[in-house]
């Protein structure tokens, strides 16, 4: 029997399997974010994106689904998605690298993952790809069709199944084993009276007082020199109020706040420690005749008072 010298030779294994390294790699973070991560997780640059952060959550995980899923299967044709996605991990990655963001939060913030080992780690699957000339391998006909109507159906699926959002009065990830988040929106506080105030359907607000208004954590380093300022010359000239924001597993990892503002003129709030906050520190709020008048995140020592 003869061969025909023109028939383009199979793909071998070993490229099929550098080829599906990307995939498996895409879903492993989807995976680890789905389980294990919050929308406030995120990379700031993805934060700070005009839409609300649990819409962005929800887009990343239905992405990273798709995309993964489908190279894992079919990376003959899914292979140009998943550079592409890869490449944007790059850029992403890149930015916090330039901030100086210790952890990526790509796997969630239980999984702390340095911004340069994750790059090192996503163009390593970007390079195995290549490597493996996805082109050359099987593609085209039903079976591409199928696959992806499948991972589409996953990537839909996978933030409609996942409700993170906590909600007041829940008892939050404690008692389910599902971690719960809240955001608040910041941006929308000023002009607005304390009760209008999302704020105030996690913490009672009746007794509210004007004045200064501080949220901090206890693991912020900046957030310990503004209350150092803020004892020193603040001196009971107007009302302040300290907002703690719980860390994950409430006072877990390393502490930096060891003393606060004391006197009559201060005064205490705790968020609930059942929730993680979508909320950056320091964040400085100026309360006049119960409106807020301005609101502040990220402020430096300089700025405090």
């Amino acid at each position: 029997m003869s061969t025909d010298a023109t028939a383009p030779a199979k793909p071998r294994l070993w490229a099929e399997c550098l080829a599906r390294v990307a995939g498996l790699w895409i879903l492993l973070g989807c995976a680890a974010k789905a389980l294990v991560g919050t929308p406030g997780d995120l990379p700031k640059v993805l934060l700070d994106l005009p839409v609300a952060v649990g819409t962005t959550f929800g887009l990343v995980l239905a992405v990273e689904a798709f995309v993964g899923l489908g190279t894992l299967v079919r990376p003959g044709r899914a292979w140009p998605l998943a550079a592409l996605l890869l490449l944007a991990f790059a850029g992403v990655l890149t930015t916090q690298i330039a901030a100086g963001a210790t952890s990526c939060g790509c796997f969630g913030a239980t999984i702390e993952v340095p911004p340069a080992v994750m790059l090192a780690a996503d163009l390593t699957a970007l390079t195995l790809l290549f490597v493996a000339r996805p082109w050359r391998l099987a593609r085209g006909g039903v079976a591409d069709l199928a696959v992806f109507a499948v991972a589409l159906c996953v990537g839909v699926a996978t933030p409609l199944l996942l409700d993170r959002e906590a909600r007041p009065g829940a008892t939050g990830g404690a008692t389910t084993g599902v971690r719960k988040w809240a955001h608040l929106d910041l941006a929308s506080w000023e002009g607005k009276k304390l009760a209008d105030l999302d704020l105030a359907k996690w913490v009672d607000l009746a007794g509210a007082q004007d004045g200064l208004w501080f949220f901090y954590r206890d693991s912020c380093a900046v957030c310990a020199a503004c209350l150092q300022r803020v004892a020193i010359l603040e001196l009971g000239a107007r009302e302040i109020t300290l907002v703690r924001i719980p860390e994950r597993g409430d006072g877990a990892g390393h502490r930096e706040v060891h003393a606060l503002p004391t006197g009559a003129f201060v005064h205490a709030l705790d968020l609930p420690t059942t929730v993680d906050w979508s909320l950056e520190a320091p964040t400085k709020v100026v309360v006049e005749g119960g409106v807020v008048k301005s609101a502040r995140p990220n402020v430096a020592p300089e700025d405090c008072p």
